[in-house]
């Protein structure tokens, strides 16, 4: 099965991806930073992407068996002030729209 991963560089993303690979699936890596995820898994196939933008990463996507989300702003780097947790939930919920349509 070929299942497409944003966030496969954090920490639950990565280990999913390693999850998947000992399972015998395919993952396809979609990410904002192409050159971090080719050094973490180098035998694994890598796109770049704008969560908030269109581009070829929706035609990769589309050619998968399924689609883990796991990419948003991260959400232990400093204190959850009001804006601060809009933009964790503005960072998710806009990257997930534009991978649903």
């Amino acid at each position: 099965m070929k299942v497409a991963i944003t966030g496969a560089t954090g920490f639950v993303g990565s280990r999913l991806v390693e999850r998947l690979q000992e399972e015998g699936h395919q993952p396809l890596i979609i990410t904002r930073n192409s050159a971090k995820a080719t050094a973490q898994f180098p035998n694994i196939e890598t796109i770049a992407y704008t969560p908030t933008e269109s581009g070829d990463w929706q035609n990769a996507i589309a050619g998968c068996d399924g689609v883990v989300n796991l990419a948003g702003a991260p959400i232990a780097e400093e204190r959850w002030t009001p804006a601060r947790k809009e933009d964790i939930l503005n960072s998710r919920q806009l990257g997930t729209q534009k991978i649903v349509r």
